[in-house]
C-alpha cells in the first residue's frame, strides 16, 4: 500500500504561511517599518515614494537607484547601489536614522540579498541575511529592564531565522536549519507568553478537534497566521527528519493559535487561517499514517484527523461569497485559492487512508472527488495524482 502522498501535494502551501520565510526579499519595500511575514508582493514604486521621506536623506539617492536598477532588471547596479546605502545606514546612529534603528538597517541589508538571490548567489544572499540577523541579536533581549528591541524588530528577528532555515535546508545543512527554526519557535512563544502569560496548548493528539481551552493573545505586532506558520515551519522539519514526536505537539500548538475555540468571544479566524489550520490537520494524518520509530501507523486517528480538516475546510469554503472572490487573483493569499486546494488535497489523502484500510470502493469514491476537486481549483498535480489512484483503484 503507498504510503500518504503529502510533500508533493502540499508544497505550494508549505510555508508560509509566513511570507518572510520564502519572499523575505519583499521586505525592504524600502518600508523600514513593513512587517516582513506577509506574503503579498509589494509594488516597489508605489512602497517606496509612499514611505521615502521615512528615510534620511543621507540615504536617499542611494536608495532611489537601488531601486530603479532593480524594477529594470539591472542587478548587479542595484546591488551596488544597495551596498552603498547599507555602509551608510551602518555608519548612522539611531538618531540619525530616525527611529526603528534595527528594522532600517535591516530592511536595506534584505533588500541587498534579495538582488544577491536574483543573480543566483545563494551564498553571498545568505551572508548578508546572517549578519543582519546577527546584528539585532546582539542586543539584550527582554526581560531586560528596558526591552532594546521593539516588537516588529523582534518580528524581524524571527523572519530572518526562517529565512536562514530556508537557506540552510536548500545547503544541506540540516544542524543550522533546526538551530534558526528553532529559535523562530522559541522567541514567538516568549513573546506570546509576555503578553497573555500562556503558551499555546498542544491539547491532545487523540482529540480531533483542534483548537485550545481558552483564548490566546497575541502581541500587536504578530499575527496568529505567522505565528502559527512559525511553530508549523518546526513541524514539518521535525516531520521531515523522522522525528513525528517533535512533529506532532507542535502542529497541534499551531492549530490552536490559528483555530480559536468554537466559543471564543474574543476573535474569528479568517477564511483562509481556517483552511490553513484543516491543512495542518492534514499534516497530522499523514504522521500518524506513517510508522515511525516511536510509534506505529495508527490509519484510524490520522483519517480522524483528515475528516476534521475536511470539515473545516469544507464549512470555511461555504462562506466564501462572490463578494470575497470579486477582484482576487490566484495566490496563496486568496481563500478561494487555497481552500479549493486544500479540499482536494483532504480529499486525495483520504482517499489514501481508505485505500491503506483495503477499502477500495470508498477509496476511489474520493480519488473521484478529488480529481474533481483538483479541477476546479485549478491544481493540476491534484488531477495527475488523482487519476494514477483511479486507475489503480480500478484495477485492483
Amino acid at each position: 500500500m503507498q504510503r500518504i502522498r503529502r510533500s508533493s501535494l502540499l508544497g505550494l502551501y508549505r510555508s508560509h504561511f509566513i511570507g518572510s520565510q520564502r519572499d523575505i526579499v519583499r521586505a525592504v519595500s524600502l518600508n523600514p517599518l513593513s512587517d516582513p511575514t506577509d506574503r503579498k508582493l509589494i509594488n516597489y514604486s508605489y512602497e517606496f515614494y509612499s514611505t521615502f521621506t521615512t528615510w534620511p536623506k543621507e540615504l536617499r539617492p542611494d536608495l532611489r537607484s537601488a531601486v530603479k536598477a532593480d524594477m529594470q532588471g539591472d542587478h548587479k547596479v542595484s546591488e551596488a547601489y544597495f551596498r552603498r546605502a547599507l555602509e551608510k545606514a551602518q555608519s548612522l546612529t539611531p538618531e540619525q536614522l530616525g527611529g526603528q534603528y534595527h528594522l532600517k538597517v535591516s530592511g536595506i541589508a534584505i533588500a541587498l540579498a534579495a538582488v544577491l538571490e536574483k543573480q543566483n548567489n545563494l551564498r553571498g544572499a545568505n551572508e548578508i541575511y546572517a549578519r543582519a540577523f546577527a546584528d539585532i541579536l546582539r542586543v539584550p533581549p527582554p526581560p531586560a529592564p528596558t526591552p532594546a528591541l521593539s516588537g516588529p524588530e523582534r518580528m524581524r528577528a524571527i523572519s530572518l531565522s526562517m529565512k536562514l532555515g530556508e537557506i540552510a535546508a536548500k545547503f544541506g545543512q540540516t544542524e543550522e536549519e533546526e538551530k534558526y527554526l528553532v529559535f523562530g519557535t522559541e522567541e514567538i512563544l516568549r513573546m506570546m507568553k509576555e503578553v497573555s502569560g500562556a503558551l499555546p496548548s498542544p491539547g491532545n493528539e487523540n482529540e480531533n478537534h483542534g483548537g485550545p481551552q481558552q483564548d490566546l493573545v497575541l502581541p500587536s505586532w504578530v499575527s496568529y497566521t505567522d505565528a502559527g506558520s512559525v511553530l508549523e515551519r518546526l513541524a514539518e522539519f521535525y516531520s521531515r527528519t523522522g522525528r513525528s514526536d517533535y512533529a506532532v505537539p507542535l502542529y497541534l500548538q499551531a492549530i490552536s493559535i490559528l483555530l480559536p475555540p468554537s466559543k471564543s468571544q474574543s476573535r474569528t479566524p479568517s477564511i483562509l487561517d481556517r483552511c490553513r489550520g484543516a491543512l495542518l490537520m492534514n499534516n497530522l494524518a499523514e504522521i500518524f499514517a506513517s510508522p515511525s520509530p516511536s510509534r506505529k501507523a495508527n490509519i484510524e486517528q490520522a483519517t480522524a484527523w483528515a475528516k476534521k480538516g475536511l470539515a473545516v475546510a469544507q464549512k470555511a469554503r461555504g462562506e466564501i461569497t462572490p463578494d470575497l472572490t470579486k477582484n482576487t487573483t490566484k495566490s496563496l493569499d486568496d481563500p478561494l485559492t487555497t481552500c479549493e486546494s486544500v479540499l482536494a488535497v483532504l480529499m486525495y489523502n483520504l482517499g489514501m487512508l481508505s485505500e491503506k484500510k483495503e477499502d477500495v470502493a470508498g477509496a476511489k469514491v474520493l480519488f473521484k472527488r478529488a480529481l474533481d476537486q483538483s479541477k476546479i481549483a485549478g491544481f493540476e498535480e491534484g488531477e495527475v495524482e488523482s487519476q494514477k489512484a483511479i486507475a489503480r483503484t480500478s484495477n485492483s
